[in-house]
């Protein structure tokens, strides 16, 4: 689960917390990532942290699209850079989990409960990393894009 936020010092934060409120929605919200993919939600949420006031009145945009090439520039780094600070709070890197399960006697060591948190966690971090893996195709997309322009 990835928590998003809106950024208190946008100059659009009240514009964009109001329009949250008014759909039923708080400033912050949690979605889930899968292995193989990341909610729409997601995404439209980012859309819409990222608008800048070049986009229009919030009223008039719908998340459901791309609003600009900046904008889902911006959304990516963002959801890149939200996955990046979750995996900096795991105190072992995923190759270190990884090497604990493939130590058969050292993972034997441990208890049951123990052997399923480090599963977990290896898990969670393997779909951090491949959801940065996506972040990072679709910006050198953009990157190809905006140099055929």
């Amino acid at each position: 689960e990835l928590r998003v936020a809106l950024a208190e010092d946008d100059e659009r934060y009240g514009e964009k917390a109001a329009f949250l409120a008014s759909v039923g929605l708080t400033a912050a919200q949690a979605f889930p990532l899968l292995i193989d993919r990341y909610s729409n939600e997601l995404v439209q949420f980012l859309r819409l942290c990222c608008a800048s006031p070049s986009e229009g009145p919030l009223s008039t945009l719908s998340f459901t699209e791309p609003l600009s090439l900046a904008n889902e520039r911006a959304v990516f780094e963002a959801l890149r850079a939200g996955c990046q600070l979750a995996l900096e709070k795991y105190p072992e890197t995923e190759e270190e989990d990884a090497k604990l399960m493939g130590n058969a006697a050292m993972f034997a060591t441990l208890s049951r409960r123990q052997r399923m948190a480090v599963k977990l966690r290896r898990n969670e971090k393997r779909i951090l990393l491949r959801t940065i893996r996506v972040c990072e195709q679709e910006l050198a997309e953009f990157d190809v894009s905006e140099a055929r322009l």
